[in-house]
């Protein structure tokens, strides 16, 4: 500043000099000021740039250690997520994955990106594989649970056969027990003699009285005689389904073979069909059996023996369980014959019982 301020004062006064050589003199002076000012400007020039690529270079190396360290960081989150991938970690695996996409886009490595990439790729597969391992785990339960059922379902079975294996060999040593002509079996209650038989036991002549009774045909019996016997038939039948059915009687419909007019039918069965129904929880089947017309009899009457032409069945019979009674059975033809209908019809199964089977 002093030599600016002394060089402008010169300048003004050196036209008043009349001294050549000093005038020289000076006019030297000042170029050499001159030359020395613009050395100096160039020189704080030249230490401004140092001074700001000494800053600039600070500044990349700073950024360089911070990038560096941020490498290695995220280069120890990858390494994170990959093992939280591996061991299905994957509320972890989504803070990591957070973690590292906020600041990989600030890193120049392009290796770290790579390996990134790569634990994604991992990541992706390792939630595939878990999914596959989930599915096939839950098939393999689903597949355990099937068998476990139907070993249960198997074994439920087996204990239900088992069950009316032995409730159908207490009725068979109970019980009277009539083959049929055409398959199965009938369960009868009581030994049934004619009269033409002669003389019987008190108590078979007791069985022939509650039959005459429960037929109410050509016997004259009074109506407390025919209640009475309808009473005992239903209290003997409905005794003996409990022994043969046990606690499945609620799925079994019960039938009667009916009789040879539609008018005798409702007269002998209908309110018998509701009384056993009610007596042991039997289904009530009198309307799957009807009597649309007159049947012979066989030994009085010139009927054919077996004959069930008069006889409709209903299609509700198919895939039920039906227990198919008759008072009286004979040559059990007719109940053979209208077992075999029932089971074509589509009835799943049919056991037959009779109150009284003829000697």
């Amino acid at each position: 500043d002093n030599a600016l301020e002394l060089r402008n004062s010169l300048i003004g006064e050196v036209s008043g000099f009349g001294d050549q050589e000093l005038s020289d003199k000076l006019k030297g002076a000042l170029a050499r000021y001159e030359d020395i000012k613009n050395a100096y400007r160039r020189r704080q020039e030249q230490i401004r740039r140092e001074q700001e690529a000494r800053r600039e270079q600070a500044r990349r190396e700073a950024q360089a250690r911070r990038e560096q360290e941020q490498v290695v960081a995220v280069r120890g989150w990858i390494a994170d997520f990959r093992r939280a991938s591996q061991e299905a970690r994957w509320s972890d695996c989504t803070l990591l994955k957070g973690r590292i996409e906020r600041v990989i886009g600030s890193i120049s490595d392009p290796s770290v990106r790579e390996e990134y990439q790569g634990a994604v790729e991992y990541y992706n597969t390792c939630q595939d594989a878990q999914r596959t391992r989930q599915r096939q785990e839950a098939e393999q339960r689903e597949r355990q649970e099937r068998e476990r059922q139907a070993l249960a379902r198997q074994e439920a079975e087996r204990q239900v056969r088992e069950a009316e294996q032995a409730r159908r060999r207490e009725v068979r040593n109970r019980y009277i027990v009539e083959s049929l002509s055409g398959g199965g079996e009938c369960f009868c209650l009581h030994y049934y003699y004619k009269t033409s038989h002669g003389a019987v036991s008190d108590g078979d002549q007791r069985t022939r009285n509650l039959v005459f009774a429960f037929k109410d045909k050509f016997h004259n019996k009074s109506i407390f005689e025919i209640n009475r016997a309808r009473s005992v038939f239903s209290d003997e039948v409905s005794t003996l389904l409990k022994k043969l059915y046990g606690d499945s009687i609620g799925d079994v419909w019960f039938c009667t073979a009916q009789a040879s007019t539609p008018e005798s039918a409702d007269r002998r069965f209908k309110a018998f069909c509701e009384k056993v129904s009610a007596a042991c929880g039997v289904n009530n089947g009198y309307e799957l059996i009807e009597v649309t017309g007159t049947k012979l009899s066989a030994s009085t009457e010139g009927g054919v023996r077996g004959d069930i032409s008069n006889l409709s069945i209903s299609s509700a019979v198919v895939g039920k369980k039906i227990v198919l009674f008759d008072d009286i059975i004979t040559s059990g033809k007719s109940m053979s014959n209208l077992r075999s209908a029932l089971l074509a019809k589509g009835a799943s199964s049919v056991d037959c019982v009779a109150f009284g089977r003829t000697v």
